[in-house]
């Protein structure tokens, strides 16, 4: 299978950089899948899951959002934020759905109102990633 190079980017640094098979992203207008030599594109990335395929390895990452260019065989994405399942807590992810919840309640107009309700959105997003990919121990 043809591969395709792919640079996935967030705040705290690279998160992933090689090769991969195939990429699967949530888009603002659903999920898209890229193999390689896809057509160029430029995309708004919404909260949700960023699966990865490189030969029998699949890698999974949450994502509160960002933007992927697809061009010449190249993916980049930048990502407002990109958690290897693994990485992800649930006891953490519990505490932020709780604090949001609560700030969508207590929230005074409505652009408290939209910033509590895009974090709840954003959580929820993690929350989904880690039950369905996370093995128990």
């Amino acid at each position: 299978m043809t591969k395709f190079k792919i640079r996935l980017i967030s705040p705290e640094g690279v998160k992933y950089e090689g090769e991969a098979d195939e990429a699967v992203l949530p888009t603002q207008n659903g999920e898209i899948g890229i193999l390689a030599n896809h057509e160029p594109l430029v995309a708004l990335l919404k909260p949700g899951e960023i699966r990865l395929k490189d030969g029998g390895k699949e890698h999974f990452l949450a994502t509160y959002g960002g933007v992927v260019k697809v061009a010449n065989n190249v993916v980049e994405v930048l990502a407002e934020s990109a958690t290897f399942v693994d990485e992800l807590d649930q006891i953490k992810i519990n505490e932020a759905r709780v604090r949001a919840e609560q700030q969508l309640k207590e929230a005074k107009d409505e652009v408290e109102f939209a910033s509590a309700a895009g974090m709840l959105e954003k959580i929820l997003a993690s929350e989904k990633v880690l039950k369905r990919r996370k093995r128990p121990h």
